[in-house]
């Protein structure tokens, strides 16, 4: 759920998959040519230039380590209580569904091209609110299942100029990136289900688990590519100053922007947090194309004004009523 975005912003530069040269061309003008979204966005360009030769698990991995620390220091001081009994069996369970979505979207790289995997991620809204539904993790009004239709609409509108290069003709692809979606809806769910059964107020020991358990996968990955590949990412990291303060803003940078991720899932639930971020992407590459003097076809335009209204109606609408999870947790224990 979290670091996902991160390896396919990495993956894309490094995926082995044969291109025609003319597909080569569109691929590197969707990906290099494109204004970077933000500063850490540009980052991430940096580091996955294929000169820099970087490792994809190394760079999440030291995020994963940074995110560790953090929330360790977290758990700590609400609970005053060691990890052990900060942790449960269903914060776990909640990181392997979550690695389950990041290495299906990171494996279907190799038979899809990028612009595939993020229109198909457009939809990610779909299975997570029709798994929580059919989960009962969530009760829906009809209003919000018809808003969820249309940001997703608007997501695949907006993102219009990248359908002429898609490559769907592969089936394992296609499968991989299904798969992807369906994990995402069960990690939304079962996030909150865990959330919700565990009485606490705040959701930073799946912050932990989930970093745990992906530090372990980076590492299980990186060491044939270290023992068989000879790969000298950690090397060029601590033998290049501009590698090294990459890596660390990058690391630095995505575990504080955990903190607010896990702090959302804490005041209100998964589903919120995933009309958040999925629609983020869309107000970042408005600013970014703003202040590059770039232009939108209508269709563009159109999505866009369409996901906008829409958020603003599920964030208005949606919460109407609900009350905050740590202030129910308040009332219970009055009670």
């Amino acid at each position: 759920m979290i670091a996902s975005k991160d390896r396919v912003r990495l993956m894309t530069c490094q995926q082995p998959r044969k291109r025609s040269n003319k597909a080569d061309r569109q691929f590197n003008d969707e990906v290099f040519e494109r204004p970077p979204q933000s500063v850490i966005d540009n980052l991430y360009c940096r580091l996955a230039d294929k000169s820099r030769k970087m490792n994809v698990n190394v760079v999440i991995g030291f995020q994963n380590i940074v995110a560790l620390a953090i929330s360790t220091m977290i758990l700590k001081a609400t609970y005053k209580q060691s990890l052990a009994n900060c942790l449960t069996r269903g914060d776990f369970v909640v990181g392997f569904l979550c690695f389950g979505s990041i290495y299906c979207s990171n494996f279907a790289l190799k038979y899809v091209n990028y612009p595939f995997v993020v229109l198909s991620k457009s939809a990610k809204i779909m299975p997570v609110i029709i798994l929580g539904s059919i989960r009962k993790v969530y009760t829906m009004h009809y209003s919000q299942y018809l808003l969820a239709v249309c940001i997703s609409a608007g997501l695949i509108m907006f993102n219009s100029n990248k359908l002429k290069n898609l490559e769907t003709d592969n089936l394992v692809g296609i499968i991989l990136v299904i798969s992807s979606l369906f994990f995402d809806g069960l990690t939304s769910s079962q996030t909150d289900k865990q959330h919700k059964s565990s009485g606490r107020d705040y959701a930073y020991s799946i912050m932990f688990s989930n970093n745990l358990v992906q530090l372990f996968s980076n590492i299980a990955f990186y060491i044939p590519q270290y023992m068989y590949q000879n790969d000298e990412t950690i090397e060029r990291i601590f033998n290049n100053n501009e590698n090294l303060k990459d890596v660390i803003m990058i690391g630095v940078s995505g575990a504080l922007g955990q903190i607010f991720i896990y702090l959302t899932i804490s005041l209100f639930n998964s589903y919120l947090l995933t009309v958040i971020t999925t629609t983020r992407k869309l107000f970042s590459v408005l600013l970014s194309n703003f202040s590059f003097n770039h232009h939108f076809t209508p269709i563009q335009w159109c999505g866009a004004g369409l996901v906008m209204c829409c958020t603003f109606a599920e964030l208005t609408l949606g919460n109407a009523g609900k009350k905050p999870a740590h202030k129910k947790n308040d009332e219970n224990k009055k009670e």
